[in-house]
């Protein structure tokens, strides 16, 4: 009796655990597309301040800190 109870609970949290998944994925679907474009087009946006801001902080310089170097933009 133990071991279908344990059965049991075993199918009922894979059946549970599969159906998260399964709608998980099929969310984004069900949601529709009509903003699909903004939201790429907002992401590509920040996306590509972010890697702005992140090159800027690669070349970031003591000489730029004090102020004694011009930004390449500035230049």
């Amino acid at each position: 009796m133990e071991f279908l109870l344990g059965l049991l609970g075993a199918l009922t949290a894979g059946l549970l655990f599969g159906s998260g998944i399964f709608v998980g994925r099929r969310l984004p679907q069900l949601r529709g597309r009509e903003r699909a474009g903004e939201q790429n087009e907002e992401e590509r946006q920040r996306l590509m301040q972010e890697q702005e801001a992140f090159r800027l902080l690669q070349n970031y310089t003591p000489e730029r800190a004090y102020g004694q170097a011009l930004d390449q933009r500035e230049a």
